[in-house]
């Protein structure tokens, strides 16, 4: 596996560390600053043992949203097999930040360890005030999207943007769909019911965890994608690697749950939904279905969702992910800020 640029040098102290291109001064001035101490308690590492980086991340992940969770984003590296690039700050030998990176080869940049994909990436800090640096030793071309609020970082960090936010549905008032159709603006209410009782007049069959059905979704996935003209429009399931993710994500949960809703109609999976259950959240990770074919079916596999969601024990929020795709704010639901970094 061929290693990124500053892999050469994974352990060394800050004046041995090649990636780093900062004025002594700014080094000095920091430790006094951050720290009350000398530059020489300063030890920046770059960590690519795999096993090793598992220890970091379970050391300071905060564990609070499925994105959070070491094995979820074992995942990704199973489907992409990308060299992890873990950026360390240890002050008299403690290790205080990381930046959890991984070297994205086809693209040729850094970004999170995971990919772009995930939602809600976090600083792993125990001084917010260390990020900025630690963002300056990252030796080349950077994309960290998804980065989720972060109290000392988000709210005070110039160096970051705004990303698209994501999207929530919150259902602790709701009992039935019937709660949710009161939620919407009248026209929009007529809109999804009409959709909702054409297909029903289908007699649907709704099938819960037929985990075979992954391969519908793939599938319904890329040929609902298939027409569109740009490339970042098309299926991300095209990827054979973004494929075995997804099956990873099914074979390693453990921490969290995984549950698929599929839809039936004369014998026929027209429609497949792949969930995650973390923390009473209900994550919508992926779907395919007929549209072409069955007029309101995209509406229905999204009620659908909602109706699964407010049905299941112990279950508060809908995670509908980053992005309004053409549907999300017509439905009214909730929306949390989102940030991102970049760096040529």
């Amino acid at each position: 596996m061929e290693k990124p640029p500053g892999v050469a040098s994974a352990s060394s102290f800050l004046t041995n560390i090649p990636l780093l291109d900062l004025p002594q001064k700014e080094i000095v001035n920091f430790a006094k600053k951050i720290f009350n101490g000398s530059s020489r308690d300063l030890l920046f590492r770059v960590e690519t043992d795999l096993s090793e980086c598992q220890l970091l991340w379970e050391e300071f992940s905060p564990n609070e949203s499925l994105f959070d969770l070491w094995d979820f984003r074992l995942a990704f590296w199973r489907g992409y097999q990308y060299h992890p690039y873990f950026i360390t700050l240890s002050f008299q030998e403690k290790v205080i930040s990381i930046l959890p990176l991984w070297f994205d080869k086809e693209d040729n940049q850094y970004t999170w360890f995971g990919g772009s994909w995930p939602d809600e990436n976090t600083f792993f800090t125990k001084s917010a005030k260390t990020i900025p640096l630690l963002l300056k030793l990252i030796p080349g071309k950077t994309r960290l999207f998804c980065i989720r609020s972060q109290e000392g970082i988000t709210d005070q960090g110039s160096f970051l943007e705004a990303d698209e936010e994501k999207y929530i549905l919150d259902l602790k008032n709701f009992s039935s769909l019937d709660d949710f159709w009161g939620t919407l603006k009248k026209k929009k209410r007529y809109n999804l019911k009409r959709d909702w009782k054409r297909i029903q007049a289908l007699k649907p069959e709704i099938i819960v965890n037929d985990f075979s059905h992954l391969e519908n979704l793939f599938k319904l996935n890329i040929d609902r994608f298939e027409e569109m003209v740009l490339d970042d429009n098309k299926s991300t399931f095209l990827s054979k690697e973004k494929q075995q993710t997804f099956k990873e994500i099914i074979n390693l949960a453990k921490d969290y749950q995984v549950r698929m809703v599929s839809t039936k109609i004369d014998g026929k999976v027209v429609a497949v939904d792949l969930v995650a259950l973390y923390h009473q959240t209900y994550y919508c990770l992926a779907g395919g279905c007929d549209v072409e074919n069955y007029s309101g079916l995209g509406s229905f596999a999204n009620l659908q969702l909602i109706k699964d969601a407010i049905e299941l024990e112990n279950v508060d929020l809908i995670d509908f992910l980053q992005g309004d795709v053409n549907w999300k704010a017509s439905w009214r639901l909730g929306t949390r800020p989102l940030f991102k970094f970049a760096k040529d």
